[in-house]
């Protein structure tokens, strides 16, 4: 089973959920996996402090060698479980965005409208709280790279992955460690048939993080790569690798729209060319336009409802599936 897994060849969802302490083989099984749940108060590693007092005569805790703490800021869990009944949750909820197996229907349901409508100026979990169907959106490692977020939702009742900009954490910046998270949700979603939703609001890469370009360009391979609908909304500034990754010669993506206002380029041009308010400009890197915030959860449910119909079924991955995009 581990080398099949080392090869991800497999049809089903891989959900690892951490409820006593794990080394050795358990361990990288759990790395292999599509998700992974750890339960507070466990450990994960790959060997106990025991053999590391032995073999060094460094003498850890068990939660400082791998516990929650540890993982939930290196990205190896998903998601932090307080309790058992937390654990059977977050299994159950992730479990609900995928299909049973690659090539299976996806579990479209009936649509729920979203909490609040959507407007400029909205702190970025409030906008996808108002973009997806009322309490869908389901965040996946929240505390790793947070200026990116990722998670599952539901998008007029069709499953989605979503990435999107923080920009209160870090400017938004697309780090090495964010374009690593993006890439394990692409190919996840790829491998399952989910569409994936992108929210940009980006200044940039920072100068701590321009030496993140083998990062950058692994993300910008998956995005180009993946074989399920890929949407793009420009909410505020799209600059350096996040302008890449739109695709603005949409050689990558669906479906490129901004919001009035928006701005892109490699610099900070403060002329008018560089505003979504020039058609000329933004037909170059949102080629499908400008739309309302109020108007985009319609624009993008038409969209998924062109591309995948009624009744869309998944399929299997093909490529990403057997990317070594674990951490």
């Amino acid at each position: 089973m581990l080398l099949e897994m080392c090869r991800r060849d497999r049809v089903v969802p891989v959900v690892s959920a951490v409820v006593r302490h794990s080394f050795g083989d358990s361990s990288f099984f759990t790395g292999l996996s599509d998700f992974v749940i750890q339960l507070r108060g466990t450990s994960m590693a790959l060997t106990g402090p025991r053999v590391l007092a032995i073999g060094t005569s460094e003498r850890v805790t068990m939660e400082e060698l791998g516990g929650v703490d540890v993982h939930r800021h290196n990205g190896q869990a998903d998601i932090v479980a307080e309790t058992l009944d937390d654990v059977y949750a977050a299994i159950r909820r992730i479990l609900s965005f995928l299909p049973s197996c690659a090539g299976a229907p996806l579990p479209v349901r009936d649509p729920d409208s979203p909490a609040a409508p959507v407007s400029p100026g909205q702190p970025m979990r409030q906008l996808i709280d108002s973009l997806c169907d009322e309490g869908s959106f389901f965040e996946l490692k929240r505390d790793f790279a947070p200026s990116l977020i990722t998670g599952l939702a539901r998008l007029d009742g069709y499953p989605v992955g979503l990435v999107a900009s923080e920009p209160a954490h870090d400017d938004g910046a697309w780090s090495a460690d964010a374009c690593l998270k993006a890439t394990r949700l692409v190919s996840n979603c790829d491998a399952f048939g989910l569409p994936i939703v992108f929210l940009l609001d980006s200044p940039g890469p920072r100068e701590e993080h321009l030496a993140a370009v083998s990062r950058a360009m692994m993300l910008a391979q998956a995005v180009q790569l993946a074989e399920v609908p890929r949407c793009w909304v420009v909410t505020g500034q799209a600059r350096g690798t996040g302008l890449l990754l739109t695709g603005s010669a949409r050689a990558a993506t669906d479906l490129v729209v901004a919001w009035p206002g928006a701005r892109a380029g490699y610099h900070d041009d403060p002329g008018p060319a560089a505003q979504a308010g020039s058609a000329a400009d933004a037909a170059l890197w949102a080629p499908d336009g400008m739309v309302t915030p109020a108007d985009t959860r319609r624009v993008l449910a038409a969209h998924l409802r062109a591309v995948l119909g009624p009744a869309p079924v998944s399929r299997p991955g093909k490529i990403l599936r057997s990317w070594p995009a674990g951490f």
